[in-house]
């Protein structure tokens, strides 16, 4: 891997577009316990990944979920949603990560977001991008009306903090 020998990567293949794929990359250092990394095809076309850690230093569990989304369709987002809540007795903290080729943008400001997903454990968040930096994550000619992909800004990070658990703040600090 040509992250460093300090990460794992986990690969996690597209099954109707290979090579194409999703990859979970972690800071070994910062977790305890063996990996068991997890994939679903949603309906053959669409590649989920999840991987369960225990933060070393707080004893934290940790979901990362990493998907690729069609966009625009809601029962592939419960389907995520559900993916990420699936057999684990409510992780500390859920990261959900991907190319969701949906903007969640909710004003021409683009300065509030709405999760896709519910908040049954707690709500998730997001950051919005700083002003002077490139609004959408998609290069100017697949914003034209003909193009059928996600426009906008369609990759995110979004966290979940489990009411009750653990309070996640979002924030950006100096090395940002």
């Amino acid at each position: 891997s040509e992250l460093g020998a300090e990460y794992q990567a986990f690969y996690f293949k597209h099954a109707k577009r290979p090579p194409d794929g999703l990859i979970i990359a972690v800071r070994t250092a910062a977790f305890d316990g063996e990996v068991q990394p997890r994939e679903v095809q949603n309906n053959g076309a669409v590649a989920f990944g999840r991987l369960d850690l225990v933060h070393r230093d707080s004893g934290a569990r940790v979901r990362v979920v990493n998907a690729h989304c069609r966009g625009g369709n809601q029962a592939q987002l419960k389907a995520l949603a559900d993916f990420a809540d699936e057999g684990v007795e409510n992780p500390d903290v859920t990261i959900i990560a991907g190319d969701f080729n949906e903007d969640f943008h909710t004003d021409e400001g683009r300065l509030e977001v709405r999760s896709p997903f519910p908040d049954m454990l707690g709500p998730y968040s997001t950051l919005v991008r700083e002003p002077g930096l490139p609004q959408l994550s998609r290069p100017p000619h697949k914003q034209a009306e003909d193009q059928l992909s996600g426009k906008g800004k369609v990759d995110y990070i979004w966290v979940r903090g489990t009411d009750g658990r653990c309070h996640c703040e979002l924030f950006r600090d100096a090395g940002s």
